[in-house]
């Protein structure tokens, strides 16, 4: 089942960066943000729940959960079913261009009502944190984690990030954050090459971003980013995240810069990634638009990572895919995420619809 299930408008040009839940009733319920007056990253968005049927695509009437007007934007939201039965919630709110917070909640009731989300991140600082949306995750120890990226006081750029891995080992009422995750920068140039700027500019440039973390079936954890190097980056940590290997390229997953969603299969070792898969195209290609987050493609690990393999290419390059959640229903996965269209000149309009898309799997 393939659907858009909140068409861009004038009014509300974008929708996305959102998560679901499989509920014990056995309905999926959504939250997402939808922007009012604005597709840019900082125009004002509120936070919407509903319930969402992967079958139809249909969705109950939405409910505003936490209004935005009194901030520059919210998003970025992630669900997560606990070990004690509650449901995590997590989200941004941006303050200003260079400063945002990191809120988190719990709802005990399935949804219905939540606790008054709590700051998790430095509150007395200028830094700007990068959470995407479905990456609130448990461990079975417990241990609560979210991967963050973080520019410390970015007012003059956003060139100086690093990467931590922050927790809770109290269901979210005090948090700790992991050493500061280093990422090579000894890879060899992509071949044919057709980027305008010298391979060892792009290798300079600090740009990997918008991590992600999974727990795998031995307890590891897998630690993923995007970055403008033609590969998804990827780390592990033996000891619950408190220290991580340096990133390095994964080969299998060639992406531009855009984000990549990991999640583990219920009962079994296999890691799911759902990507844009640019493989075909020589690294920096303008005429062939190699920066396009397109198409979607779907592949799998059965070694914590260390390969993959492709599965499926779930849409195809018409659009721009990106931001997505994933959800195991049994044997099916229940995909959100936000379609763009593209310009004839390659870029990107700012005008998203929220789509949901389920996938058998094997």
């Amino acid at each position: 089942m393939k659907k858009i299930i909140f068409p861009h408008t004038m009014k509300e040009p974008r929708c996305g960066e959102g998560s679901t839940v499989l509920l014990k009733d056995g309905r999926v319920y959504m939250i997402t943000c939808r922007f009012v007056g604005g597709g840019a990253d900082h125009s004002y968005s509120d936070l919407i729940g509903m319930y969402l049927d992967p079958e139809t695509g249909e969705t109950s009437e939405e409910t505003i959960l936490f209004g935005g007007s009194h901030f520059l934007n919210q998003m970025s939201c992630s669900l997560e079913r606990f070990n004690d039965g509650s449901i995590g919630l997590l989200f941004l709110r941006k303050h200003s261009a260079h400063h945002d917070l990191v809120f988190f909640a719990r709802s005990f009731d399935e949804c219905r009502t939540w606790t008054t989300p709590k700051v998790i991140s430095y509150v007395n600082c200028e830094d700007y944190y990068v959470v995407n949306n479905d990456r609130l995750r448990q461990l079975r120890s417990g241990r609560i984690v979210v991967p963050v990226c973080v520019y410390p006081a970015p007012a003059d750029g956003f060139n100086n990030s690093y990467f931590q891995l922050w927790y809770s080992d109290d269901m979210g009422e005090s948090w700790a954050c992991s050493e500061n995750i280093d990422i090579s920068s000894d890879v060899p140039r992509p071949e044919p090459y057709l980027a305008a700027e010298p391979w060892e500019t792009i290798l300079s440039a600090h740009f990997p971003q918008e991590p992600g973390v999974e727990e795998c079936a031995d307890g590891t954890l897998y630690y993923y980013c995007r970055t403008i190097r033609r590969y998804m980056y990827q780390g592990w940590s033996k000891d619950q995240g408190k220290t991580f290997t340096t990133l390095v390229p994964q080969y299998d997953l060639v992406s531009p810069q855009s984000p990549q969603s990991i999640r583990r299969e219920p009962g079994s070792s296999r890691l799911w990634c759902v990507y844009n898969d640019r493989s075909h195209i020589a690294f920096g290609d303008p005429e062939k638009m190699w920066g396009w987050r397109t198409p979607l493609t779907l592949s799998y690990s059965d070694d914590n990572g260390r390969s993959w393999t492709k599965y499926e290419q779930i849409e195809d390059e018409s659009h721009n895919y990106c931001y997505t959640s994933m959800t195991f229903l049994g044997k099916t996965l229940l995909l959100t995420y936000y379609e763009s269209e593209n310009r004839e000149d390659g870029t990107r309009r700012n005008l998203a619809s929220l789509k949901m898309q389920t996938v058998q799997l094997p």
